[in-house]
């Protein structure tokens, strides 16, 4: 099951626009039942699911018209979240003496991300041929998660913990086009 939804809202004035972009989707995936594909009851899968839910938000202010100065300003909120488990036993016609039952694998992961960063750019027009940008983007990501996990029924290994991740991607373009944009031709000569 898929669900995935989009919205886009722009407004446009006279020196500057807004835009709002906003997404979500969700995936939720069951099974369960004979895991090893033959006629014999060797492999149980007693379930195995899957849940993905994502929300993103992005806001930006941006200058419009034909000016020398062009800017843009912004931000971006983003939350991924997962959820997974299996259980996967032994049939009651396994040819390794395992009880029926038995616990082969028994794992639950449940893991959060959330994104968060703003971002800036100026844009100035030295000539009509000659442009020079500069900006700069921060972003902070966390982790979120949590692993257990059970095989062959051994002891319950479990991992939890978060991670935190921060970065500034700075950016600059010179920028020369080699014909006018209102030029019909080149003379070289």
């Amino acid at each position: 099951e898929y669900h995935i939804a989009i919205g886009r809202i722009a407004w446009v004035g006279d020196t500057f626009g807004i835009t709002s972009i906003t997404g979500y989707g969700s995936a939720k995936f069951d099974r369960s039942g004979e895991l090893d594909f033959s006629s014999v009851d060797f492999l149980r899968e007693g379930f195995n699911y899957e849940r993905r839910k994502s929300f993103s938000q992005e806001l930006r202010i941006q200058s419009v018209g034909d000016r020398k100065l062009n800017w843009i300003v912004g931000a971006v909120y983003a939350r991924d979240k997962q959820k997974e488990g299996e259980f996967i036993a032994a049939g009651a016609q396994n040819d390794i003496d395992l009880p029926a039952g038995f616990p082969i694998e028994l794992s639950h992961f449940d893991q959060t991300i959330t994104s968060k960063s703003v971002f800036g750019e100026l844009t100035y027009d030295v000539t009509d041929r000659l442009s020079l940008t500069a900006g700069a983007r921060y972003s902070h990501d966390k982790i979120k998660r949590f692993e257990d996990q059970i095989e062959f029924g051994g002891p319950l290994q479990n991992v939890a913990g978060s991670r935190s991740f921060s970065d500034v991607s700075p950016r600059f373009v010179v920028k020369y086009a080699l014909t006018s944009a209102n030029a019909d031709s080149i003379n070289l000569f």
